[in-house]
C-alpha cells in the first residue's frame, strides 16, 4: 500500500508535466515482477511486491486521470464504470488462462516475454512516428 501511494503521488505529478507517455513505465515494471516474485531470495520478493504496488498505484491514479480527459464530463462515469469492468474480468481471465497454460507449456513463459518485448517496441515506435508526425508542419494548401 505504501509503495502504491507513493507511486500514485509520483505519477500523478509526472502526468500532470508530462502527459500520459507516463504510462509507459508500467509494462516494464510489470514484466519484472514476476522473476522477482518467485525468487528464492527474500529481498527479491520484496522487490517484487514493492514494484507491484507501485504499478498498481500507477493504474488506480494515473489511468484514471487519462480517462478523465479522453471522455466528456457527462459520461465519465460510465467510461470509469467500463473500464473498470474490462480489467477485473480481463485479470480473472488471463489469470487463469495463463496459470493453466504456464503448467501444460513450460516454455510458453519464454514465448510470452518474447512476444510482450515485441510488442513494446512496435508501440513505441508508433508512439515515435506519431510524435513526428504532429511535430511536421502541414504542407502548402492548394
Amino acid at each position: 500500500m505504501g509503495a502504491a501511494a507513493l507511486a500514485a503521488l509520483v505519477s500523478g505529478y509526472a502526468y500532470d508535466a508530462a502527459g500520459a507517455r507516463v504510462l509507459l513505465v508500467l509494462p516494464l515494471l510489470v514484466v519484472l515482477v514476476p522473476g522477482l516474485t518467485l525468487s528464492v531470495q527474500a529481498g527479491a520478493v520484496l522487490a517484487g511486491a514493492l514494484i507491484w504496488g507501485a504499478a498498481t498505484g500507477i493504474q488506480e491514479s494515473t489511468v484514471q486521470a487519462l480517462i478523465a480527459d479522453l471522455v466528456p464530463n457527462g459520461h465519465r462515469g460510465t467510461a470509469y464504470g467500463v473500464f473498470a469492468a474490462f480489467a477485473g474480468a480481463s485479470a480473472l481471465i488471463g489469470g487463469v488462462l495463463a496459470g493453466a497454460l504456464y503448467d501444460q507449456v513450460p516454455w510458453l513463459v519464454m514465448i510470452v516475454g518474447i512476444l510482450q518485448t515485441c510488442a513494446l517496441v512496435l508501440f513505441l515506435l508508433t508512439f515515435r512516428l506519431q510524435n513526428r508526425e504532429r511535430r511536421q508542419p502541414a504542407g502548402p494548401q492548394v
